[in-house]
């Protein structure tokens, strides 16, 4: 297919203006997405920093009440029936399961189930606590009502010696009702792993009670496998933002760890939600797109012609002069070329220089 001057400038112009479109466009939404996704990323890193202060002022307001507790006489006393008196209505105002006394050889009576007696000695926040440290234990499976607890350890201490641990059994889905007050977004949500990679705080109460693990999790269960390799990569303990594949969708997690604890906390987003104005990007960008198209055509358009009919009007003359046609008509379209102070102007005027020569 031959195409004329016009066509030419015409087509060349339009795909110089495409090119142009589409690179801008695609730089711009490039740039809008990945500046979006760092902003994501750094606001969910400071919410799960924010997130772990929250919890940790939880737990060592927690840990101070028990403190208060264990300094009264009554729980020195190290008198079983003196103690159970003192205690026992805390118990209910707390919030607590069960409260419970440990003795230096490691035997715990409780206040509501006082006819069990527990061997405790030999577990890890009942050491420390008879070492002198306050602090919360791991989320445990209790034996008794099988559902997740967790248990506050505090020295009962007079002056520097200890006399044993004032212990409290707490839900474990405390930490879940705080966690399920984060999130990023109206998808987003939170949870709490162990440094091993067990779950102690989730939305889905059954990965708790399940005692859920993402660092063993296997093909068979799916896309757990990308979180708990997301989670091996960044390290357990660190700080950061990971992300990965789950239920079709890609997450963006910020994790921090808490200080008084080997557990993380994650909060995390979905991608989605976090890039969903892009989409609006995506429309205007289109937009601009055919617009810009449009008048590139139009202006291509008008230079095509403005540039094509002069020279086919000269090429006419020109061609009449091959034919020794020498005729020359002072009121054509050709003649306005001569006041041209262009290439076309010189071309027309050459022509005329010729006609006169000839």
């Amino acid at each position: 297919m031959k195409l004329n001057l016009s066509n030419r400038i015409i087509l060349l112009t339009s795909i110089i203006v495409v090119i142009v479109a589409i690179g801008t466009g695609y730089t711009g939404l490039k740039m809008s997405t990945d500046a979006t996704i760092k902003q994501t990323e750094e606001a969910l890193l400071m919410a799960a920093e924010n997130g772990v202060d929250l919890i940790e002022a939880v737990m060592e307001k927690e840990l101070m009440t028990f403190e208060e507790m264990a300094a009264r006489e009554r729980v020195q006393s190290m008198d079983w029936e003196i103690q159970k008196e003192a205690l026992e209505q805390d118990v209910e105002r707390l919030g607590y399961i069960d409260i419970g006394v440990m003795t230096p050889d490691g035997k715990t009576r409780y206040i509501l189930d006082e006819d069990e007696i527990a061997i405790l000695g030999d577990r890890t926040y009942t050491q420390k606590a008879l070492k002198g440290e306050s602090n919360v234990s791991d989320v445990l499976i209790s034996r008794v009502t099988n559902q997740p607890v967790f248990m506050y350890a505090v020295p009962i201490k007079s002056e520097d010696e200890i006399l044993g641990v004032l212990l409290g059994r707490k839900d474990a889905a405390a930490f879940s009702n705080i966690t399920n007050q984060m999130g990023y977004g109206e998808g987003g949500y939170a949870f709490i792993l162990n440094n091993d990679g067990t779950t102690y705080a989730h939305p889905d109460a059954e990965r708790v009670l399940n005692q859920e693990n993402l660092l063993t999790a296997t093909e068979e269960d799916g896309d757990l496998v990308n979180v708990g390799k997301a989670f091996s990569e960044l390290g357990m303990g660190n700080a950061g933002v990971i992300n990965y594949e789950f239920s079709g969708g890609r997450r963006y997690m910020g994790v921090a760890p808490l200080r008084s604890t080997e557990w993380v906390l994650a909060i995390g987003a979905i991608e989605s939600e976090v890039l969903g104005h892009i989409n609006s990007l995506k429309t205007s960008i289109f937009i601009g797109f055919v617009v810009f198209l449009l008048l590139g055509i139009g202006a291509s358009l008008y230079m095509g012609r403005s540039i094509s009919r002069p020279i086919v009007s000269l090429s006419e003359i020109l061609e009449r002069l091959a034919d020794y046609d020498l005729s020359y008509d002072e009121t054509s379209e050709a003649a306005k070329y001569l006041e041209r102070h262009d290439e076309i102007g010189d071309i027309a005027n050459s022509i005329v220089k010729c006609r006169r020569t000839l």
